[in-house]
């Protein structure tokens, strides 16, 4: 029965409404875009960066950077078998130049 529905929603039913939601996404959008200062064309969310120091701003940007970006994972590469390495393209062109020189010896 794979891609048959087969319980939960009928098809095309929408989601319930949140409202709590969309007022708080609202706020915040309105918190970072809505122009408050119209001389300076600020935000609120710039005015209220200006008021903190040089190292809580940095503090403040590192941690709205840690939501937007996801972390990097360090990766680890455990290579037990010599027949799973590939050789470069230079190691290739020099062990096809000692077979032909090997070639040419024999023939001699």
């Amino acid at each position: 029965m794979k891609g048959r529905k087969t319980g939960g929603r009928k098809l095309g039913t929408p989601n319930k409404p949140k409202p709590l939601k969309n007022v708080l996404s609202a706020h915040s959008l309105a918190y970072y875009t809505e122009i408050v200062d119209s001389l300076s064309g600020f935000t609120q969310f710039q005015l209220d960066l200006q008021e903190l120091s040089p190292a809580e701003r940095i503090q403040a940007e590192l941690k709205l950077l840690n939501k937007t970006i996801p972390d990097l994972k360090a990766v680890d590469a455990n290579i037990t078998s010599q027949s799973n390495i590939q050789l470069s393209v230079e190691q290739r062109l020099y062990k096809l130049c000692q077979e032909e020189q090997e070639n040419e010896n024999e023939d001699e």
